[in-house]
């Protein structure tokens, strides 16, 4: 098998990647409580009342306030996190799964990075 066939069982089409997005979407809302756009409405509300009623606010509400809105805008970025995690997780795994299969030891697959690298190279040049 040459390399180019390699590559091209790799490559994953925009339609199973679009598939995976969805699974994950699809079960992440089964296992979250608060969906992504109510930790935004949150953490953006709470720094607007924060900014334009600084001075009618106590000082404890503020600092409420500003520990809720952290903690939403955290929240975000753990589940964005997660969800590059889980999908650079499936896109290894699927490379690991093609490799084992065509029995494709680590030498041989820097080998083919390499000459991936080049043909790319040479296409831009």
């Amino acid at each position: 098998m040459n390399i180019k066939k390699v590559a091209s069982l790799k490559e994953k089409s925009e339609k199973n990647i679009d598939k995976t997005i969805k699974e994950y979407n699809d079960w992440i809302k089964n296992m979250q409580i608060m969906p992504d756009w109510l930790y935004w409405v949150i953490g953006i509300l709470s720094i607007s009342i924060i900014v334009f009623f600084k001075t009618a606010l106590n000082s404890w509400v503020t600092i409420l306030l500003s520990i809720l809105s952290i903690k939403s805008l955290i929240t975000i970025a753990q589940r964005e996190g997660h969800k590059e995690g889980y999908l650079y997780g499936y896109d290894t795994g699927f490379n690991e799964g093609v490799n084992k299969t065509l029995g494709i030891d680590e030498s041989d697959e820097n080998f083919i990075e390499e000459v991936e690298i080049d043909n790319e190279i040479n296409k831009d040049s």
